[in-house]
């Protein structure tokens, strides 16, 4: 890979995963972050992609990342009703534990 090619793949991946970051979705974690960011700094000091402040919402939108930012949301979206949908399988089944528990304690009164 030559150098242009690995400063562009760097920045696109720290692009991508401070955008994930900013919206919940953390892709890594802060030590693997820093290896990224480590080698464009080494590769390219002057890029300006390692000055960025902050990167909330409003710097996605201006600089045209709203597709990340979607992407975003829709990974979150997908996990808060998988979250929903294990809660409801765990109430069923809490449900169900404890219709067998009355069952049982009916058994046991019957035999005595």
């Amino acid at each position: 890979m030559t150098k242009t090619a690995e400063i562009y793949y760097l920045v696109e991946l720290i692009k991508a995963a401070k955008i994930l970051y900013y919206n919940g979705l953390a892709c890594m974690d802060d030590e693997q972050y820093d290896i990224l960011e480590n080698r464009l700094r080494k590769l390219d000091p002057e890029n300006p992609l390692l000055d960025q402040p902050g990167w909330k919402e409003e710097w996605v939108k201006n600089n045209g990342y709203v597709v990340f930012n979607k992407l975003a949301e829709d990974i979150k979206k997908r996990q808060q009703q998988k979250n929903a949908e294990r809660r409801e399988e765990v109430k069923k089944l809490q449900r169900q534990a404890f219709d067998e528990m009355v069952k049982a304690d009916a058994l046991l009164k019957e035999t005595k």
